[in-house]
């Protein structure tokens, strides 16, 4: 029937993966973006390349894998099949721009002597981000002032604290998170 002959007209990106499977997706109108998920079934071995070239495509494009967005108007990706794996057409700052104020669990907890987490910011805030001990002193200021709406991974080095209990509090004026994590030396 009609799918057996996919026509590529300025509305259509193809996509070859390893010279083998390829196939064509179709973009609508869209304001910002558009997105497809890509997902990898039946893939033998540790990692799936992608040949692009996309460099007559007047749109940007991109490739997402695990909240990572690479440029795709020519050359290669590497991707395991178990990534994340995202093409967007369009704004990708529009498409990573999280949808609401998150705080991800510090990771890891307890640690020695780092330890890292996500902070989502679904607007432009002014943010404050600072790790109290028991008593209520601030013994660390990540983050104080203006951040662009997006994610961010922040990392504390407690090296030069006791081990103990501590608290990491994010405060936009609007929304605060405080979660507690354990220093371990």
């Amino acid at each position: 029937g009609e799918d057996q002959f996919k026509l590529i007209d300025d509305n259509m990106i193809s996509m070859t993966i390893d010279n083998e499977f390829s196939t064509n997706m179709k973009s609508s109108d869209f304001d910002s973006y558009v997105a497809w998920s890509l997902d990898f079934n039946n893939i033998d071995g540790s990692s799936v390349e992608l040949n692009v070239d996309y460099t007559d495509t007047v749109e940007e494009i991109h490739l997402v894998v695990n909240d990572e967005a690479v440029d795709l108007k020519s050359g290669s990706v590497s991707v395991n099949p178990s990534d994340n794996v995202v093409v967007v057409v369009g704004n990708v700052s529009d498409y990573m721009t999280p949808e609401h104020f998150r705080v991800g669990a510090a990771y890891p907890n307890p640690f020695n002597p780092s330890t890292s987490f996500e902070v989502d910011l679904h607007d432009n805030l002014d943010v404050s981000i600072m790790v109290y001990n028991v008593l209520g002193q601030q013994v660390a200021e990540l983050a104080n002032g203006p951040m662009d709406a997006g994610r961010y991974t922040m990392k504390w080095d407690a090296s030069s604290v006791s081990s103990g209990v501590y608290f990491i509090n994010v405060d936009t004026g609007s929304d605060i998170s405080t979660q507690k994590i354990m220093l371990l030396k």
